[in-house]
């Protein structure tokens, strides 16, 4: 298993949903990549919209709308090795891909076709931090692993649109004002309130936050001050914290037991 399912801990197979904001794309497929790469058959799909991937992301892509023919076909397709990706219709307009209802995934799960699946199950317009609207995210019952993911090279930036997705929701969990400087305390809320980046987290599922784009010494010590608050706030929903970023390639500093 590689490093970043190993700072995970995950291990087995089962479903992995990622959600929040500031990378989840680019997990996808970087986590995809390296499950396939053990050996193991891997689907990479989505509950939400993904840009379509490129031919270093996957193998194999399937669209259908229709739940039979996609079992019918990600079960055909799921021997080999590489990372196939399905959903279920394309958006010419925006150049993107939509998934499926989190029941279709359940289904294809307990097909037992793949031995991994990793879902971006939540929605950001690329800002780097967010906080979800009633309907978000939308979480496979059947995940095993919840990744919530943000950009923690936010922290000093104001909090408004540009920076955040839903900045209100982001205020009112959190207590920032807006266009007050985000700060670590302020991540460290939105990632453990039960309405924040988490929210939906299935009970049997092990909750993980990564905290990307720590391209600098300065920015890991930040990653480090969210890891404080959380144990303050002895947070019971996350079950480890890690700290790294994901471009050029995938790179863990480090990761905390909360």
């Amino acid at each position: 298993m590689g490093d970043l399912a190993h700072a995970m801990a995950i291990s087995g197979g089962g479903v992995i949903s990622l959600v929040g904001a500031g990378g989840k794309t680019t997990l996808m497929f970087c986590l995809a990549r390296e499950l396939a790469a053990s050996g193991a058959s891997v689907l990479a799909t989505t509950t939400t919209k993904v840009r379509v991937p490129g031919a270093d992301d996957a193998r194999q892509i399937i669209i259908s709308s229709d739940v039979e023919d996609v079992l019918n076909r990600v079960q055909g397709a799921g021997v080999g090795g590489g990372v196939l990706f399905a959903v279920a219709r394309e958006i010419s307009s925006q150049g993107k891909l939509s998934g499926f209802q989190p029941s279709v995934i359940d289904s294809i799960a307990a097909s037992g076709a793949f031995q991994w699946i990793v879902a971006e199950a939540d929605g950001a317009a690329q800002r780097p931090v967010k906080a979800p609207a009633p309907h978000e995210p939308v979480i496979p019952e059947s995940s095993g692993w919840v990744i919530g993911i943000l950009g923690i090279d936010v922290i000093g930036k104001p909090l408004n649109e540009s920076n955040v997705f839903r900045p209100e929701r982001f205020a009112s969990i959190t207590g920032l004002s807006m266009e007050n400087p985000i700060s670590a305390a302020s991540l460290a809320k939105v990632l453990a309130h039960p309405e924040g980046i988490l929210k939906g987290c299935p009970k049997e599922a092990a909750a993980v936050a990564f905290l990307n784009k720590a391209d600098t010494s300065e920015v890991v010590s930040n990653g480090r001050k969210v890891v404080a608050f959380l144990r303050e706030m002895k947070c019971s929903l996350l079950r480890r914290i890690l700290i790294g970023k994901l471009l050029p390639d995938p790179e863990i500093h480090e990761y905390h037991n909360i």
